[in-house]
């Protein structure tokens, strides 16, 4: 401390370095001091014991001193309980520094500790939401603990317990997943040390669950049922909303509200609905109390009747009049000599074929004989007693040989008209002449016999014919029937050139040869030309009539796995005048069946539908030929694709029309398309209901997707024809209706996307789909091959006709051509 030298007088002392004195003493001289704490931890009630420790530059302690002060917060609370010596003391939580101070020597390395928060005071607990939380869906437990003075206690020990127990695991800390629908109490329980004036309870919520859907099923009319009732008759929709979890709180069917009257899981409701013939689309939309919707759609078929099932040929199932032929005037006889395709061209061919010239004996063979009682050709003989001798001679008489060839002109058709109830048809044979050779015989007793021969020709400017046949329908064909009286023949100016010479010996017997050979020569022809007409003309009219019919192949899509046949027969057959103007009417009963039922159809479904209604109308003129083909052929057709199981396609992607490399796409109809009247702005509507779709699908954002839903689908459009292959084609004429329930999603919150996703793929699909169900029907033709002069491929059709929609039927009107 010091160094002391005896001197002269006294003793002086020199302080060593961090002292000072007076020369007699040394002091310590503080030139650091250090802050030193009892804990480096407290909480609010619990002070911190601080030191301040003076050294002096050797390091040497020093003796504190009052003077000594304590550097703290604001809100750090100081007691100085001696010299160097504090407490302090805080209520907020929190890391403080503190440092101890002499005069201008503070401490450089302030100390520091953290205020802790108190035993829990108060607490607050909550979740994001007490109803409508899904299951599976992990929530947020927030708790907030604090003490006396609302320090914040971090990460506050708690418990949380359900009743019942089990609806909730906890994921981490602060985190619950609800396990499953329905209602429960869930409290919450500080599990920490309390404040002994605490205000804490447990908190307990009532945890409402609902992730699903309701439940709503339509139960009558059940999912395409088909009811037997007349059109506009009033149907009830029976059905129940069911929810495990809500109540029901908003319930509409068939797009109209229906009051659902307090609260309640399940709503049960019965609305009147006006039914329409075909198809009809019935829905029903519920929500419950938390927001939570469901959509069913499903369709049911309405007629006073159907045809029955079958897959074989059956009377009861096959369509009366489903194809009517209306065959005008012109199609009979068109005065245009350039189309020669009409029954008039048929009737000459056979006359033009037919050898007329071969209808009369010629030599030697007789045209005519008088007498020839025994019929051999040859005059008569008889015998005269001649007193001592009997004189043989021929009698009196001649005999008469065409010795050429029968000269004419070509025949000609006049007209073929229809008539009430069959045709009429007229024609003639001009410049006739016959060669003939006339042997006369005078028999003058037992003076014996005389003769001589005249040759000449016998001449007729026309022979006309006129024909009257009833047209009806016997055993399924067209049958056209001549009576014995039907066919008159007419011989206008008929003459004989003959150079009678040597036969002038006969005298007055001459007009009576000439007159008999006439006789006979009228009568053969007559009688000739008519077995031509009945037994000839008549049967290829006939059988003409009777190749009115429809091709039995119906080519199909290779999706479209079935197996259809087509088979028809008349069943209608009607000609009508006025004469001139006339018209036939030709109906085949048409049946399209499969050849098996298909494995997803269930036992016991009935036929197609049957509609019925008039026969289609058609105009008298304007065209030579007429087609009406019945919605209830088209509608046969359309159920023999579905009750066959063509319309259970594994993957249907192939008739959208375009590339979807995203989707997979397999449907199954539950119930045959129908075809349906149309109105002011469309003429037809198609039906397609209850089909079911399973698909897998790329959704953005949802990425893949597998969905199941049921679909049902109005497409308003029209019948055409294809003018490049004169088949049918059916055209969209409007916005195509798709009401769509999904059955399964994995996704919920997917729903609105997928579903405008699905209505836009069977808005593209469903036309498809009919366009190559209702191509398939085929227009009848005339199969002409084979008949008389025509070759064996050859058949008469419509070419690129107009298409014209009428109540029942649509009809398809034009020329008839060689196809």
């Amino acid at each position: 401390m010091a160094t002391c030298a005896n001197t002269e007088g006294s003793y002086t002392c020199t302080c060593n370095t961090g002292y000072e004195g007076n020369g007699f003493q040394c002091t310590s001289v503080p030139s650091l001091i250090e802050t030193q704490l009892s804990s480096d931890t407290t909480t609010p009630d619990q002070p911190i014991d601080v030191t301040c420790t003076l050294t002096n530059r050797t390091g040497d302690p020093v003796s504190p001193v009052n003077t000594i002060e304590l550097i703290a917060p604001a809100t750090i609370s100081v007691e100085n309980v001696g010299a160097g010596s504090f407490q302090i003391q805080g209520t907020v939580a929190g890391t403080y520094e503190v440092a101890c101070r002499l005069e201008d020597i503070v401490d450089p390395t302030p100390v520091s500790f953290l205020l802790l928060p108190g035993l829990a005071h108060s607490w607050s607990v909550s979740i994001p939401s007490e109803d409508c939380n899904k299951p599976g869906t992990a929530v947020d437990l927030a708790v907030e603990a604090s003490d006396i003075y609302g320090n914040e206690i971090e990460d506050p020990d708690y418990t949380v317990v359900s009743n019942p127990p089990g609806l909730f695991s906890e994921l981490i800390d602060g985190t619950l997943m609800y396990a499953q629908d329905g209602n429960f109490e869930m409290t919450v329980a500080y599990a920490g040390e309390l404040d002994p004036a605490n205000e804490i309870d447990p908190a307990v919520f009532n945890i409402h669950l609902d992730g699903q859907r309701p439940s709503l099923v339509i139960t009558a009319p059940s999912r395409a049922a088909t009811l037997v009732g007349t059109t506009g008759e009033t149907i009830t929709i029976q059905g129940t909303v069911q929810d495990n979890a809500s109540d029901i709180v908003a319930l509409e069917v068939n797009g109209t509200a229906v009051a659902v009257e307090g609260n309640s899981f399940v709503v049960e409701f019965s609305e009147d609905h006006v039914s329409r013939w075909g198809l009809n689309i019935i829905s029903a939309w519920a929500e419950d109390a938390c927001g939570l919707s469901v959509r069913t759609v499903q369709s049911y078929l309405h007629s006073p009747s159907y045809f029955s099932a079958s897959t074989i040929p059956k009377p009861s199932s096959a369509v009366p009049q489903g194809i009517v032929g209306r065959l005008n005037q012109a199609f009979l006889d068109d005065p245009n000599p350039l189309n020669p395709n009409d029954i008039a061209q048929l009737a000459i061919e056979v006359l033009w074929a037919t050898d007329i010239d071969a209808m009369l004996p010629s030599e030697p063979d007789p045209v005519a004989v008088d007498p020839d009682t025994n019929d051999d050709g040859e005059i008569d003989t008889t015998t005269h007693s001649c007193g001592f001798w009997t004189e043989t001679n021929q009698e009196t008489g001649f005999r008469a040989v065409k010795t050429g060839v029968l000269d004419y002109d070509l025949p000609v058709i006049d007209y073929v008209r229809a008539v009430d109830g069959g045709i009429v048809m007229a024609m003639h044979i001009d410049n006739i002449s016959m060669p003939l050779s006339i042997y006369g015989h005078l028999d003058v007793g037992c003076l014996g016999e005389n003769g001589a021969t005249a040759n000449g020709t016998l001449n007729v400017d026309r022979i006309s014919l006129l024909v009257d046949a009833d047209v009806f329908l016997a055993n399924g064909e067209p049958q056209i029937l001549t009576c014995e009286d039907c066919v008159s023949l007419t011989f206008e100016e008929l003459y004989f050139d003959v150079d009678w010479g040597m036969l002038d010996f006969m005298g007055g017997a001459l007009d009576g040869i000439a007159n008999f050979i006439i006789d006979r020569f009228e009568g053969t022809l007559a009688e000739k030309l008519s077995d031509v007409i009945s037994y000839q003309v008549i049967p290829i009219i006939e059988d003409f009539l009777g190749q009115f019919s429809v091709d039995t192949d119906l080519p199909l899509l290779p999706m479209l796995d079935v197996d259809l046949s087509i088979i028809s027969a008349f069943d209608y057959v009607e000609f009508s005048g006025p004469e001139g103007a006339g018209h036939g009417t030709l109906g085949l009963a048409t049946q399209v069946y499969p050849s098996s039922q298909g494995f997803s159809v269930p036992a016991g479904s009935k036929g197609s539908i049957k509609r019925g209604g008039e026969l289609p109308t058609f105009s008298s003129n304007g065209y030579t030929f007429g087609v009406g083909l019945s919605d209830d052929l088209i509608n046969q057709l359309l159920w023999a694709l579905w009750y066959g199981g063509g319309l259970d396609i594994p993957d249907a992607t192939g008739l959208l029309g375009q590339n979807f490399p995203d989707l997979e796409l397999a449907v199954r109809a539950n119930a045959p398309p129908v075809l349906m009247p149309g109105d002011d702005e469309h003429e037809i509507y198609v039906g397609v209901g209850d089909v079911f779709v399973d698909a897998v699908a790329t959704i953005p954002p949802f990425g893949l997707l597998d969905a199941g839903l049921y679909a049902s689908v109005i497409v308003p459009g029209r019948i055409d024809v294809d003018p490049t292959t004169n088949t049918l084609m059916f055209t969209v004429t409007g916005d195509v209706d798709v009401q769509i329930e999904l059955t399964a999603l994995e996704k919920l919150d997917a729903f609105g996307d997928l579903q405008a996703y699905f209505e836009g793929v069977l808005a593209l699909l469903t036309p498809n789909l009919l366009q190559s169900s209702i191509g398939l029907v085929p227009l009848p033709v005339f199969d002409v091959g084979g008949l008389l002069g025509i070759p064996t491929n050859v058949v008469w059709g419509l070419d690129n006709p107009l298409v014209t929609r009428l109540p029942d039927y649509t009809r398809f009107t034009g020329n008839v051509t060689e196809q």
